[in-house]
């Protein structure tokens, strides 16, 4: 859980970007309108749960559960695959994070509050069922 150190984790892989962003720019187009500021991966979120594994699979399995799980306690979660990005290139972040050579920040969740709330979902049409 990266709750109490969370601005100083942050910190450390905002200055990462940024100073990827002018080669990012160069391929990816999307890169083009990205601004990174100083909240750019939790989004002044109050904690994130950042899900280490040597199993990929394994790791995302765990992430969805724990999205699922928050969702349904009444909490906003947004994935940040882009800071298990920076995370997993940056030497000093790992080592202040504890990883261990072999494991993997596979996704880090935001957890927070919604500003948004949603009355209700998207209209579904009927399912047709054959029975054979």
């Amino acid at each position: 859980m990266l709750k109490d150190e969370i601005d100083r984790f942050e910190k450390i892989a905002v200055k990462l970007f940024r100073r990827l962003l002018p080669l990012m720019r160069l391929f990816i187009p999307m890169a083009k309108r990205m601004t990174i500021d100083d909240h750019f991966f939790f989004k002044k979120a109050p904690a994130a749960i950042m899900v280490v594994s040597r199993d990929e699979v394994n790791g995302a399995l765990a992430a969805a559960n724990m999205e699922l799980m928050a969702e349904a306690c009444g909490l906003g979660v947004l994935y940040s695959g882009f800071f298990s990005m920076a995370v997993n290139k940056c030497r000093s972040l790992r080592r202040k994070l504890g990883l261990k050579r072999g494991e993997r920040a596979v996704m880090t969740l935001v957890i927070g509050y919604s500003n948004v709330t949603y009355r209700r979902t998207v209209q579904k049409e009927a399912a047709t069922v054959r029975q054979f």
